[in-house]
């Protein structure tokens, strides 16, 4: 109610409301079977709720058959793992041991092949850490999003 009376723009109100509802429901694991379904709900519920916030009549709302499929906290998304990231970095540092194999070979003789495979297996371990730091960035993003979509304190995981 506070909202409500502090607002000026009640049809903002609604929409910003509505957007977060929509956001919480691309958030569930169960989006791919109803998030169609809710869509359309969400989006009669806003075309509804605007016409009564701006004092028009005569706007009904419609139903549609299993538009009133339910959604629950329990079926969110789980954030991704950093599993990928962290392994991706160990790769980076294989590729570190592996050339100072080489250097330690070298005095063994003519070790050209070894020295060009080891140089590539460096440069793949080094593709392979970037990538994995941009996957854990990319994990950190998409957990925050998913805490904010589904209203969870800042310090609270999504499952």
């Amino acid at each position: 109610m506070k909202a409500i009376q502090a607002a000026n723009d009640h049809d903002a109100l609604i929409a910003k409301i509505l957007d977060r509802r929509q956001a919480f429901l691309k958030a569930l694991k169960t989006w791919k079977t109803f998030g169609k379904r809710w869509s359309n709900r969400v989006a009669q519920v806003k075309k509804l709720g605007q016409v009564w916030a701006s004092g028009s009549v005569g706007a009904v709302a419609v139903f549609v058959a299993n538009m009133d499929a339910k959604a629950y906290l329990a079926d969110a998304k789980t954030a991704p793992g950093k599993g990928p990231a962290d392994a991706a970095q160990g790769g980076g540092v294989v590729s570190t041991v592996l050339a100072q194999a080489t250097e330690q070979l070298a005095p063994l003789g003519n070790i050209d092949f070894m020295g060009k495979a080891v140089a590539a297996l460096t440069i793949a371990g080094v593709v392979i850490f970037i990538g994995g730091f941009a996957y854990r960035y990319g994990s950190k993003r998409k957990k925050e999003e998913l805490r904010d979509a589904l209203d969870l304190p800042s310090n609270a995981v999504p499952a």
